[in-house]
């Protein structure tokens, strides 16, 4: 058996073997347990990854903004100075809504409806000096008489019924009633009342000349035939005919007078008095005869509803639902048009055609709210 030295001990070649061996195990043993970390390591990094600097920073600005402020010490006077400004500023939004919801103008009539005791708070004075307003004529001025509560009629001595200089001139000038029914103007006037009568008298007068002179025989009618033949034949022939056309002439007053009562405004219905004002609109603001005028047009719709409103207000008829939706039908038509007519005239177009029918710009911008029935006119 050979021996090998080994330092100071002496190592037999079996022992040699077994030692290789116990130095093979331990490197086995030591390289399975590096490569189960790495992989353990390798495994974990995969399920939670590093984060990056920019997610950092992002985490770091939330965390910043969640961070709650350091809260302010205040004294009790701070405290209560605060309170009273939070309650005064709250007390001053409720009266302004308060004034915005007591100035807020009707939007059916386009103005704010008061009585004596709401003094500086209604503006109807908008209305009655508007232009529409100075030109319609109401009822009691068509016809020339008021009724009163018991149903007695009186004549009417306001400005409306007893009419304006220019409608009393015309009257003196050209004749007929002060007010003409069914639409007749200044020509149709001067026709009926200052031409035809003398027309008619001087036709007759030559109908009557021609008779004599054929022999036809008495001349029925004429102021011959009525004052005797004996005296009118002792007169001369031009002495004649001038008898004879002054009194066809009194014949024709006479018919003029009953014309001028059949065609009179005061004999009207009250279809022929909302006839004569809607012509009178489209005299004023259409130039004549443009009736498809925004300007006609708001200015009949504002008409058409203060009769409609007029008529709801009347105790008999405040259930009449159909009139109401009609007169909110035509509330909002005319908030469109005048809508349009900003847009394309400019606020200062706008605003003028609101003076002159007299409706305040609040009644028709925004949102336009209809309320209930409206209150029953006094008397």
């Amino acid at each position: 058996m050979a021996f090998v030295a080994l330092g100071r001990r002496a190592v037999t070649p079996t022992a040699r073997a077994g030692t290789v061996v116990e130095s093979l195990c331990l490197t086995l043993a030591s390289s399975s347990l590096s490569s189960s970390v790495a992989s353990s390591s390798s495994s974990s990094s995969s399920s939670c990854p590093i984060p990056s600097s920019s997610s950092h920073s992002y985490a770091t600005q939330a965390q910043a903004r969640t961070r709650k402020a350091p809260a302010q010490h205040f004294t009790k006077a701070q405290k209560r100075a605060g309170e009273q400004r939070k309650k005064l500023n709250l007390e001053k939004r409720a009266l302004r809504r308060q004034l915005a919801e007591e100035t807020r103008p009707d939007p059916v009539l386009g103005y704010r409806v008061g009585n004596s005791r709401e003094a500086g708070v209604n503006d109807e004075a908008l209305w009655e000096g508007c232009e529409l307003k100075s030109i319609l004529l109401s009822k009691s001025d068509a016809w020339g008489l008021t009724e009163d509560r018991r149903g007695n009629l009186t004549p009417s001595t306001t400005a409306g019924a007893l009419g304006t200089p220019e409608e009393q001139q015309r009257q003196l000038s050209l004749g007929g009633p002060l007010r003409l029914n069914f639409g007749m103007g200044d020509d149709e006037r001067e026709v009926l009342f200052k031409d035809l009568p003398d027309v008619v008298a001087k036709d007759r007068v030559l109908d009557t000349l021609a008779d004599a002179e054929a022999g036809s025989g008495p001349r029925s009618g004429s102021a011959k035939y009525r004052a005797g033949e004996e005296e009118m034949d002792s007169l001369p022939l031009a002495e004649q005919v001038q008898r004879e056309f002054e009194a066809l002439q009194q014949q024709e007053a006479q018919s003029a007078s009953v014309l001028s009562r059949v065609l009179d405004l005061r004999n009207a219905s009250a279809k022929g008095i909302d006839l004569e004002n809607k012509r009178r609109i489209i005299s004023h603001f259409g130039g004549g005869n443009n009736t498809g005028s925004v300007e006609t047009q708001v200015a009949i719709l504002t008409y058409r509803l203060h009769m409609l409103h007029e008529h709801l207000s009347q105790p008999q008829f405040r259930k009449d639902e159909v009139t109401r939706r009609s007169m909110g039908l035509l509330t909002f038509k005319r908030a469109r048009l005048l809508k349009y007519w900003r847009r394309e005239k400019g606020e200062e177009g706008y605003l003028g055609l609101l003076k002159r029918v007299g409706v305040n710009r609040r009644a028709v911008e925004g949102e336009i709210m209809l309320g209930g029935r409206p209150k029953m006119l006094a008397g």
